[in-house]
């Protein structure tokens, strides 16, 4: 099932990280910010499918850069993409 939503690839280049990627400026790290906050509500409260992804993104919130507003947006991706998913 993993593989049917792209989750294990996903998790497989979520730890990788890109040499001297840029930092994010003011405004993108604080929209980040706002958004592993709100994902971080969600994993707790109703998406425990995402809590591997949204304790990574927490870690990087000090200093986002643009590699990981990449995996920001590819979870943000993923939950669009699997809003009809049932989760026992």
């Amino acid at each position: 099932m993993l593989n049917q939503v792209g989750i294990r690839e996903g998790l497989k280049k979520l730890g990788e990280k890109g040499n001297g990627a840029e930092k994010l400026d003011e405004d993108r790290a604080q929209l980040f910010h706002h958004l592993v906050a709100k994902l971080l509500y969600l994993s707790r409260r109703s998406r425990q499918d995402i809590q591997t992804a949204v304790a990574f993104l927490c870690t990087r919130v000090q200093s986002p850069d643009m590699d990981d507003y990449q995996k920001l947006t590819r979870v943000m991706k993923y939950i669009r993409n699997t809003r009809v998913m049932k989760y026992i």
